[in-house]
């Protein structure tokens, strides 16, 4: 891999980073550069003072152009199971992410939704590869998507309703109709769904009834419809749904469309999930935050709104008016290493003056990382509160296309010619004791050297008969 490395000590004065002309918020004392992949590894080492006192700080920040034809991705990370979340640390959720897209290369990232430390349910929204896997918990907090062309939205997204998909891979089809109730019979011309928390008899025998094996299944809230966080994916069973029909690992679609009807064919694949509208309609990757920092190249008045106040490890995400992304942390809860944190006003003013337009806080804490690739692993960027790595939820991830495995060369096969009619194959005596050079050619030089002598000679005779009569 190329690492370019940079390296700038500030020796002569001390640049200041400041939120405004007339507020001054770090000292910087050190900061070095590098660049992997077209990535941009910056660490910064200063002061904060407040009130007199002087609070040290390293800040690790990644910057890259994201933007569809840089060949660099951001893109959400999990190590969720097929039925339920989970957690990973995020050099694991790097390499599940490679194992999962093995055509990509991560080369870093950071850490990313605020989450459940037992279950791994992370608090807002996350979606993988277009799909919706979870709506979040209650719809309050802002969000980070990222569209098909790297474009980055950030806000409240907005629930729309719940859909189902249809691939037909035979016939390279897709169908998408809308869901009308979920654990509730449909009425003529709807379709329901039923997922595996449902147990009474699906009963309505004028409906056409279809078993989906799950292949993942995430629901939360299946009780309230109307904010239901739904999502299944799976093939279509060929099992009849009879009364006894355990619904473990699996979900049923209940139709009483005939249009629907005609796209439901044992094997096509089968996804339910609720869908997003607004500017995150159709995002491509996307995970929660808790709030914003900065908006418009300001910091925003609310700021308590936006996380814990006070001092702590903090990771944050921000887009500069280029479309160009920050991946930063700033460590703390270890003042002997000169890791204080900083309070959420610092990190909005740090994040202003690396430029960014828009800003929003994730996770911080123990949970603050900062990874970056080395050859063929990942280096821990910054330095974790806890002394280890966190398990996550999830991750945003920077990464990029895995450059293509140089062919060996094939020697080739050796040609059997014995039974080859058309080659003299010679007598084996003969071929053992062949010289280099062939007796025709053996015979070829002396010839020439005497054809060549005589036309000498027969001209000089010529030249000295006519000179002669002359």
């Amino acid at each position: 891999m190329k690492k370019l490395l940079i390296l700038f000590v500030i020796c002569m004065s001390i640049t200041t980073i400041s939120a405004s002309a007339t507020s001054s918020i770090l000292e910087v004392v050190d900061e070095t550069s590098e660049e992997v992949e077209g990535v941009v590894h910056k660490e910064i080492k200063g002061i904060i003072q407040k009130n007199g006192d002087d609070y040290t700080q390293v800040i690790n920040i990644l910057e890259a152009d994201v933007k569809i034809g840089s060949n660099i991705e951001l893109v959400s990370a999990d190590s969720y199971g097929a039925y339920d979340f989970g957690l990973a640390n995020i050099k694991e959720l790097a390499k599940k992410y490679e194992e999962d897209n093995p055509d990509k290369l991560v080369i870093g990232g950071i850490n990313g939704d605020f989450f459940n430390t037992k279950t791994g349910q992370p608090v807002e929204l996350f979606v993988r590869d277009s799909e919706v896997v979870y709506t979040g918990a209650n719809y309050k907090r802002d969000a980070i998507g990222v569209k098909g062309n790297g474009i980055v939205v950030m806000g409240k997204p907005v629930i729309g309703d719940v859909t189902i998909k249809v691939n037909d891979f035979d016939q390279l089809t897709e169908h998408v109709m809308s869901i009308d109730k979920i654990n509730a019979l449909p009425l003529e011309g709807e379709i329901s769904v039923y997922f595996d928390s449902y147990k009474e008899v699906i009963s309505d025998e004028g409906a056409s009834k279809y078993i989906i094996d799950a292949i993942e299944m995430k629901t939360l809230n299946l009780s309230n419809p109307e904010i239901a966080s739904v999502y299944g994916k799976g093939t279509i069973s060929g099992d009849d749904l009879t009364t006894g029909t355990p619904l473990q690992e699996r979900f049923v679609v209940v139709s009483k469309n005939l249009e629907f009807d005609e796209f439901m064919s044992k094997n096509n694949q089968i996804t339910v999930q609720r869908e997003l509208t607004g500017q995150f309609k159709d995002i491509k990757y996307g995970l929660g935050a808790w709030g914003t920092l900065v908006n418009y190249g300001q910091i925003v008045d609310n700021i308590e709104s936006a996380g814990t106040y006070s001092r702590h490890p903090r990771t944050a995400f921000g887009v500069k008016s280029d479309g160009t992304v920050l991946l930063v942390t700033v460590d703390g809860r270890q003042a002997a290493q000169g890791m204080f944190g900083v309070e959420l006003p610092e990190l909005a003013s740090i994040m202003v003056e690396l430029g960014a337009e828009t800003a929003y806080n994730l996770d911080g804490g123990g949970s603050t990382t900062m990874i970056l690739r080395d050859g063929d692993s990942f280096e821990t960027i910054n330095s974790p509160s806890d002394g280890n790595l966190r398990d996550l939820s999830n991750a945003l991830l920077l990464v990029t296309d895995r450059p293509e495995e140089p062919e060996e060369p094939v020697d080739p096969e050796p040609i059997d010619d014995s039974n080859d009619e058309s080659i003299d194959q010679g007598d084996d005596d003969e071929q053992e004791t062949q010289e280099p050079t062939s007796k025709k050619e053996k015979n070829n030089v002396p010839i020439t050297i005497i054809f060549g002598v005589l036309t000498t000679t027969v001209i000089a005779i010529l030249l000295y008969v006519y000179g002669k009569k002359r």
